[in-house]
């Protein structure tokens, strides 16, 4: 079988359509075959537990680029629903919450560690960190740890709505860990000042009020589900803001740097 038309476009793979109930996520050349069998050794194991996520059915090669076969979602992200209704924008916040909360019902052991993810990333950010890198280090050590499954990457352009359903996509940083680090990672993708190549400067300012409604319509949902204290959310933001700047995504520094001293 041959691929189909392009989906999608990342910072690591192409997604095409693949027949007409699957589509293949075909990586660049030279990224690491290891990384590809995890990421399909995880989609399996999340999608056999119940989760709300697409099956996957195994690697193909295409040419010189390997990809993983997924089960093809009809229907359109978050994001895009958003974007066509943003008076709804609160409304999805709500819905957001009750997935997040649906997965972190579920523990894998296939699943990588936290916090030997975080410290990891952690290390990669010590040039920005500089001396407040032990101090954090130190403090993550202090958390209660959990083995509750984590996406690692949850955001409106990674859930699918399909008719009155939520679906969660791209499991590549799963983790087994404590939820309220997922969702201390979500409430800062919703509110970073990053904004994609080719946004507009009048995108970004029309999108903050809703990055606003939206994050909070979800983290007081999340905490009235989850009966998680807010206070234990904000206590994972520091080590978390901290791994997110080793990703050194622009316009991000300083405003992680401020969260971190904040908390």
């Amino acid at each position: 079988m041959s691929r189909g038309e392009l989906i999608g476009i990342g910072r690591t793979a192409e997604v095409y359509a693949w027949g007409k109930d699957k589509l293949v996520k075909l990586y660049f050349e030279n990224f690491p075959t290891e990384a590809i069998e995890r990421e399909a050794d995880i989609s399996r194991a999340v999608w056999e537990q119940g989760i709300p996520s697409p099956e996957v059915f195994g690697i193909v090669k295409v040419g010189n680029r390997k990809g993983l076969i997924f089960e093809k979602i009809p229907g359109q992200s978050m994001l895009s629903h958003i974007e066509a209704r943003p008076w709804l924008v609160m409304s999805f916040g709500r819905e957001m919450a009750r997935l997040h909360c649906k997965i972190h019902g579920s523990s894998l052991e296939e699943l990588p560690p936290q916090k030997a993810r975080i410290t990891q990333a952690i290390g990669e950010a010590a040039d920005l960190l500089g001396a407040q890198t032990e101090k954090i280090l130190d403090h993550l050590e202090t958390l209660n740890g959990q083995q509750a499954v984590c996406h690692g990457d949850f955001h409106p352009d990674n859930i699918l709505i399909r008719g009155s359903n939520a679906i969660a996509i791209d499991w590549t940083n799963a983790y087994s860990g404590h939820p309220a680090s997922d969702v201390a990672r979500t409430w800062i993708m919703i509110n970073s000042p990053y904004l994609p190549e080719g946004s507009s400067t009048l995108l970004g300012l029309m999108s903050r009020p809703l990055k606003r409604l939206l994050s909070r319509a979800y983290l007081r949902e999340y905490v009235r589900l989850a009966g998680t204290a807010q206070k234990v959310i904000q206590q994972w933001l520091i080590p978390v803001a901290a791994a997110r700047l080793g990703e050194k995504l622009p316009g991000e520094k300083e405003w992680l740097l401020g969260i971190i001293q904040r908390h």
